[in-house]
């Protein structure tokens, strides 16, 4: 409605004719001026109804609708309209995200409100926000408003909660509880969340608070998945014993990795830990597993992650390729990432054989970037080759963005190749005219002209 029409309205019937509903709808006006009157009148009105859309303009774009909607809300915190406030909880998610004003204090004096005993019994029963924001405040609201028994057992809901923002403001509320005794049943519970970082400050809680109970349940979180636990629980053990009877455990399950947790990953870790001696013995061992009996790709990884840092030479090398070959996209990226940092990459002639076998477009991926550890011109002509040998997989596009990130590479200046790789180059570049896109062609040949690796046309 413009301000043609809206005046128009008005004098054909009077705004003080007006009821909450025909307020309410210029809530939503594109006019600033018609949000901060029906704003004021709604204040006035007091409708059940209306709050919600109250709640929204308190993070409206002009400071004068906020400020008329900060005393229309203050105006709903009374006994007399506390029925109103169940159904208006979505909208606080306009307060607890809206970024145009310090909402603080509106969210103060309305948990204050709802969080007085007397009052909490109005939102029990109430439909649960679908914002997890809104949810939250909600549980501090709770909090507020309930006893000491009554605060252990919201504790105890939560410290199981798949929501990690709801399971870590629960671990912070335990020191709150005016009885000590209940606080270890609580890092117990904990102690089975599902994410680890809430069973690593519960583990380290519980041994500092019940040493006791502490290090039993150290005994059975010590091959948890999360290495923060393994690391607290290994802590742990190390002070009140309990590391042998640990690593028994673990040894035995890495005798039968394929049906071990997880795949024995936690144990191989954690002996890792324990007994840095011996690691390099389990994982030769746990390569040479065949068959049935072969661990899981998390396994193999994290063997050939160790086994590749701490050999040199053609042994090194051995395990690069060992790495590469093997089918998993985990382990083929322990080796990527291994020539990454320094150790040695295989040639070309070794290492397109291998990636190509797999047949798979994220492994020929990770053969470029392993040929990028090549020089320039061994780059060039194992790219050159490709585009002669097609896999079945289409590979164009990705030969095409190698040979472009080539192009830029020498940007930096780069000398003539040597013979006999010259003449090798140029054979392979005349073998590959009718399989390069002609516009990269051209490119090309004013780049390697200019280089001086081609002859000018005259």
């Amino acid at each position: 409605m413009n301000w043609k029409d809206w005046f128009e309205r008005l004098r054909e019937e009077p705004a003080s004719t007006w009821d909450a509903h025909a307020w309410m709808a210029h809530l939503d006006s594109t006019s600033g001026f018609e949000r901060e009157v029906a704003v004021r009148n709604l204040g006035r009105l007091r409708a059940p109804e209306a709050l919600p859309g109250l709640l929204v303009r308190l993070n409206d774009w002009v400071p004068a609708v906020r400020a008329a909607a900060r005393e229309a809300v203050s105006l709903y915190l009374t006994d007399d309209l506390l029925s109103a406030w169940p159904t208006a909880l979505p909208a606080m998610i306009h307060l607890l995200r809206g970024k145009r004003d310090d909402h603080w204090p509106m969210l103060s004096a309305i948990g204050g409100f709802l969080g007085q005993p007397a009052r909490a019994g109005a939102l029990v029963g109430a439909q649960a926000p679908a914002d997890p924001a809104v949810r939250r405040w909600l549980v501090g609201i709770e909090w507020l408003a309930t006893g000491e028994a009554a605060r252990a057992a919201m504790l105890t809901a939560r410290m199981g909660s798949a929501d990690i923002v709801d399971a870590m403001w629960a671990l912070r509320q335990v020191d709150l509880l005016g009885s000590a005794a209940a606080r270890p049943a609580l890092w117990l519970n904990a102690c089975t969340n599902p994410h680890g970082i809430v069973r690593a400050q519960a583990l380290r809680r519980l041994c500092a608070e019940a040493p006791e109970i502490g290090a039993a349940a150290a005994v059975r979180m010590a091959l948890d998945a999360t290495t923060g636990v393994r690391d607290v629980a290994i802590a742990q053990l190390r002070k009140s014993g309990g590391v042998d009877e640990v690593r028994a455990v673990a040894e035995a399950l890495l005798q039968a990795p394929s049906q071990a947790p997880r795949g024995g990953a936690p144990a191989l870790l954690f002996l890792a830990a324990v007994d840095p001696a011996g690691r390099s013995a389990r994982a030769a061992a746990l390569m040479a597993r065949i068959d049935a009996d072969k661990p899981v790709a998390r396994v193999r990884a994290l063997a050939l992650q160790h086994l590749i840092a701490t050999t040199s030479g053609d042994a090194q090398d051995e395990w690069i390729l060992t790495a590469l070959r093997d089918g998993s996209t985990v382990v083929q990226r322990v080796a990527v990432n291994a020539i990454a940092n320094g150790a040695g990459a295989p040639g070309p002639r070794t290492l397109w054989p291998v990636m190509l076998g797999h047949g798979t477009r994220s492994a020929f991926h990770r053969g470029l970037r392993i040929l990028q550890h090549w020089g320039l011109w061994v780059q060039l002509e194992s790219l050159l080759t490709l585009f002669q040998t097609r896999s079945p997989i289409e590979r164009g596009d990705e030969l095409v963005s190698a040979l472009q990130q080539w192009l830029r590479a020498t940007r930096s200046g780069v000398t003539p190749p040597p013979e006999p790789q010259a003449t090798t180059l140029r054979t392979l570049w005349d073998a590959c005219e009718t399989t390069m896109p002609h516009w990269l062609r051209h490119r090309m040949a004013f780049e390697l002209t200019g280089i001086g690796l081609l002859q000018t046309s005259r």
